[in-house]
């Protein structure tokens, strides 16, 4: 019975308060603001629209479904009555009357916005009026608010409109009004804003982001209910906040921090200003010149804040998002996280992040010290705390899934105009053993992570490639056979160098061919993909770059930007050890510095006060050898001065450093005897890679030879003889006493390989 009292209410409220319909001059009529629960915002195609209905039909000011609400005081009613030729009462008339107005008077429209604006425009001068149903004002209780939907119905409400309308009257515990509103959408948004909505209050940092942006109406027009069904099904709250919470932060900032501000956001300027970037001179400029040509904040009249606002617009220093640039950027979003997703049990109560962080057990990992990719398979160390290590990992594992989802997903980059539609023929197997592998550099690890790492991707594709060549049908192809010709195979594809992409110098800003607005959201464009896909590394996402008054923003910018608002800024973590130690974590880094050889990643960080082997300090880190997405020559850091401590550094998982120049393999050998030690040596370098015999597992061991031979071939010295052999061979005979102190690495395709290939013996 109560919702029927309520509705028995209201209507009896609007009989009482109404006072009949009249023909008022355009001028007189007056909306209210873009922030009123129930209010519509100014919609220029919808003005256009309407327009183009009036040319050909006529505007049809006479009929009842076309006459506008508005609210009236008694006094100024009854004044406009007294006049000549007025009536002395609006009911019970055939037609609507003409009613005059001082000139200073302004009727409070309830809806009919976009109908009074296309008449504007429409009108001749001198047949500006509508029709305009008067109520008097302080009305009863919930008659006003119905009164507005009430007119609304002939037009449907934006998803973002009734999404807001929903919120201010839940958060009012006026369970009418928000059924009210719920009965506008669909069978299915209706389910997916439930969805939501218990999602929400299990995380209710996603549910505070999205009400956190409900004063700036302007925001809420591009709104699309049926996309919640999408984004929640990514299972990434954290994230989503995350990017609301950073829309939440530009556009505070926007509005001078003013809560009186904030409601003149309007949809034209979000639409103006989204995904332009302030630090490109020629959207620097474009912004310039809407605020001064007045398209940005037109109902903000005083100059002094327009340009306060102005300065604050200037000062941002990324692409300026929405809520439109957030559900385009989940587009992004979405096939990375199927990525980690897959890393997990099939089925995991807890967001992605959540369940990827249970998943860390610290393997492979010393106190303190915090791994990072620089390149694919290369690796670089800092000093920090564990669970920054776990954040800066998880960020790491996204960044993969940004640079390769292509290969790993199906789901392809967008189309270049005139291009044809991108397409991936590789074998997706490869991409997710690395993944797995990266994860287990990282600390993480997992019963799916495994099942990725124990399959070689190579061997399994020669090992089909054998039986697709030569059927059993036709062939004397016993298991035996089948092993060697595929480990001979295998063999073969070792010495097949990698192919260096060259990509640009990072930089956020160019004088080139940027990046068009068009392109600044959703998943990149193919040839955007590929040219920066080399550099969505984590130190090249940490830096604060420069710029320099560049004409256009480029499609590394973007992605720098997208990242950050989903991820959040990583420190810059990448700074020169301090000197003297002062702190604790200084003391840790000294000492990680000055160690010379140990366990590697699987040592305490303690060094070893009689170090087995002399080596001398480690050039600044490169990128190793080029892969397939990073140049060599991008990875250089400035040359070292002069130092007074050999170094190490982290490279396939492995500590590496460098041979002193009088010291040869065989010199060497006796050390490694007595340190239960063996090393990977690359004779022309003299560069060398740990492996503690006492120390690693076959899951550690087999993560970073198999990272490490993805770039070199291998051999060991045998009777005088130089024989090349595989990581299966060399694990078995770590397994021994006897198993090889050195082994000798011949970079694929040099001439060193080549002779390491040619003295193999069985």
């Amino acid at each position: 019975m109560e919702p029927y009292r309520i509705e028995l209410g209201i209507r009896q409220g609007k009989q009482t308060c109404f006072r009949g319909s009249a023909k008022v001059k355009l001028k007189h009529i007056h909306f209210e603001e873009d922030h009123v629960p129930g209010a519509r915002q100014l919609d220029v195609k919808n003005v256009a629209r309407l327009k183009k209905v009036f040319e050909l039909e006529g505007c049809m000011r006479l009929d009842e479904e076309h006459h506008v609400p508005a609210v009236i005081e008694e006094s100024v009613l009854s004044h406009a009555l007294n006049g000549r030729d007025s009536p002395t009462t609006l009911l019970g008339l055939t037609e609507p009357p003409q009613l005059s107005f001082p000139a200073e008077i302004r009727l409070r429209c309830l809806h009919g916005k976009h109908r009074i604006h296309a008449a504007k425009e429409h009108l001749l001068p001198g047949d500006q009026w509508w029709v305009v149903d008067l109520y008097v004002a302080d009305l009863p209780q919930g008659v006003e608010s119905d009164l507005r939907e009430e007119y609304s119905n002939a037009r449907n409400f934006g998803d973002g409109d009734i999404f807001r309308n929903i919120r201010y009257h839940q958060m009012r515990n006026n369970a009418h009004g928000e059924r009210k509103w719920r009965a506008r959408l669909s069978e299915s948004k209706r389910k997916d804003l439930k969805q939501f909505q218990k999602i929400a209050t299990n995380k209710p940092a996603l549910s505070q982001a999205f009400d956190a942006l409900l004063p700036y109406v302007g925001l809420w027009s591009s709104l699309q209910l049926g996309t919640f069904h999408r984004i929640l099904t990514l299972r990434c709250p954290e994230e989503l906040a995350n990017y609301l919470q950073h829309v939440h932060r530009i556009w505070r900032e926007i509005t001078l921090d003013d809560p009186g501000l904030q409601r003149f956001v309007d949809a034209r300027t979000v639409d103006l200003l989204q995904l332009r970037s302030p630090i490109a001179s020629e959207d620097h400029t474009s912004i310039t010149n809407m605020m001064d040509s007045g398209q940005l904040f037109p109902s903000i009249r005083s100059r002094g804040i327009r340009t306060q606002i102005l300065t604050r617009i200037h000062a941002i220093t990324c692409v300026i998002p929405s809520l439109f640039t957030f559900f385009e950027d989940t587009k992004y979003l979405e096939p990375c996280a199927t990525i980690l997703k897959a890393a997990l049990a099939k089925k995991f109560g807890e967001s992605v992040r959540e369940a990827i962080q249970r998943c860390y057990t610290g393997h492979n990992q010393q106190d303190r010290v915090v791994i990072y990719e620089t390149s694919a398979n290369t690796m670089s160390t800092t000093v920090n705390t564990e669970q920054f290590g776990i954040d800066l990992g998880y960020r790491q594992l996204w960044l993969f899934a940004m640079r390769n989802f292509p290969e790993m997903t199906g789901v392809m980059p967008r189309k270049d105009p005139g291009e044809s539609k991108p397409a991936f023929n590789g074998t997706r197997e490869k991409y997710w053993h690395r993944f797995a592998e990266l994860a287990n550099s990282l600390g993480f690890e997992s019963d799916r992570l495994r099942q990725m790492r124990s399959d070689d991707p190579d061997r399994k594709a020669a090992r089909a490639f054998v039986r697709r060549m030569k059927p059993i049908e036709e062939y004397d192809l016993d298991e035996s056979s089948l092993e060697a010709a595929t480990t001979h195979l295998c063999e073969y594809m070792m010495h097949i160098k990698r192919r260096p992409l060259r990509s640009p110098i990072c930089a956020l800003t160019t004088n080139a061919q940027g990046e068009p607005l068009a392109s600044r959201c959703n998943r990149p464009f193919n040839s955007s993909h590929r040219r920066d896909r080399g550099r969505l590394y984590i130190r090249e996402l940490s830096i604060e770059y420069s710029y320099h008054g560049e004409a256009r923003l480029t499609s590394f910018a973007v992605k720098r930007d997208i990242f950050h608002a989903f991820f959040g800024k990583s420190e810059n973590f990448i700074t020169p050890q301090s000197s003297p130690a002062d702190s604790e974590f200084d003391r840790l880094a000294e000492t990680h510095a000055n160690a010379t050889i140990g366990n590697g990643l699987f040592m305490d960080v303690e060094p070893d006060p009689t170090p087995p082997l002399a080596i001398e300090p480690v050039p600044a880190p490169t990128s190793g050898l080029a892969s397939e997405h990073e140049p060599q020559a991008m990875e250089q850091d400035p040359q070292p001065t002069e130092q007074t401590a050999p170094t190490m550094t982290i490279e396939y998982g492995m500590r590496c450093g460098f041979l002193a120049s009088d010291s040869t393999p065989e010199s060497v050998h006796e050390q490694l005897v007595q340190a239960e030690m063996m090393i990977f040596l690359e004779e022309s370098t003299r560069k060398y890679f740990e492996v503690p015999k006492g120390s690693v597992t076959e899951d550690m061991f087999r993560s970073a030879a198999t990272a490490l031979t993805s770039n070199y071939c291998l051999a060991i010295v045998q009777d005088g003889n130089r024989k090349t052999t595989s990581v299966e061979r060399i694990w078995k005979k770590l397994q021994t006493s006897d198993f090889p102190r050195v082994v000798l690495l011949g970079a694929k395709g040099s001439k060193q390989a080549a002779e390491l290939f040619q003295r193999k013996g069985r």
